[in-house]
C-alpha cells in the first residue's frame, strides 16, 4: 500500500479538520480517494492561503516526516494575485524566487527518499475582469513548474487548459465558483485528471 501527501492551498484543503490526519475533506483528494479505495493511505495536507514559501517553510512537518512514497503538489495561484496587486512589481525577479523555492522544494522531497513527485498546474477562470491580468504572472509560473517537471523527473498534470477547455465549451461557473475555487464538479474534474496520470504511471 502506498502513501500520498497532497500538498498545497485552498483548492487542496478544501476546508479539511487540520487537527485530524484522517480528514480529506471534500475536494478533488477526497474524490481521489474515492477511486483509489484501499490501495493507498491518503493524506490532505493542503493549507488556505499558502503561498509556495508557506509551503516551504512546513515541508519538513507537513511531508518528510510523514516518509510518504508519494507527494502530489498544487501550489501557485496565491503567488500570482499577491504578486500582481502590488503597487511595484518586478515580475522577472519573482519569477526567479518562485522557481528557486520550488526546485528546493523538489528537490528536499527527492532526497528524502519519496518514490514519485506529482506536480498540478495551477489554474484561473476568468470569471472576474481582475483576472484577466493575473495571466501574464500565472502563465509564467505555469510554464517554470513544467520545466521543473520535466528536468526532475516528475508526474505532470495540466489543469489550466483543461479547466478552462471545460468551462468554455460549458459555463465557467459549471467548474469553479469564482475563477479559483473549484465547484464539486471541477474537483472531480482535477480528480480526473490526477488519476488519469497516476494510473498511466503505474502501467509503464
Amino acid at each position: 500500500m502506498k502513501s500520498i501527501v497532497f500538498l498545497g492551498d485552498s483548492i487542496t484543503d478544501c476546508g479539511r479538520q487540520r487537527d485530524n490526519i484522517k480528514s480529506l475533506s471534500t475536494g478533488y483528494v477526497n474524490e481521489i480517494k474515492q477511486v483509489l479505495c484501499n490501495n493507498s493511505t491518503i493524506i490532505n495536507k493542503g493549507i488556505a492561503g499558502n503561498k509556495i514559501a508557506d509551503l516551504y517553510d512546513r515541508l519538513q512537518r507537513d511531508c518528510i516526516d510523514l516518509k510518504p512514497d508519494i507527494v502530489s503538489i498544487l501550489i501557485g495561484i496565491n503567488d500570482a494575485w499577491h504578486f500582481v496587486e502590488q503597487q511595484y512589481y518586478d515580475i522577472e525577479k519573482e519569477m526567479a524566487r518562485f522557481q528557486k523555492i520550488y526546485i528546493d522544494m523538489v528537490t528536499e522531497i527527492k532526497n528524502s527518499g519519496v518514490q514519485k513527485i506529482i506536480l498540478l498546474e495551477p489554474f484561473v477562470l476568468p470569471q472576474q475582469q481582475q483576472y484577466l491580468k493575473w495571466r501574464i504572472d500565472l502563465d509564467k509560473r505555469i510554464q517554470i513548474i513544467r520545466t521543473i517537471a520535466k528536468k526532475y523527473q516528475c508526474l505532470f498534470v495540466s489543469l489550466d487548459g483543461v479547466m478552462n477547455e471545460a468551462g468554455i465549451n460549458r459555463e465557467y461557473s459549471t467548474y469553479c465558483q469564482d475563477g479559483v475555487h473549484p465547484t464539486q464538479k471541477g474537483h472531480k474534474l482535477i480528480a480526473e485528471q490526477f488519476i488519469k496520470v497516476f494510473c498511466n504511471e503505474k502501467k509503464n
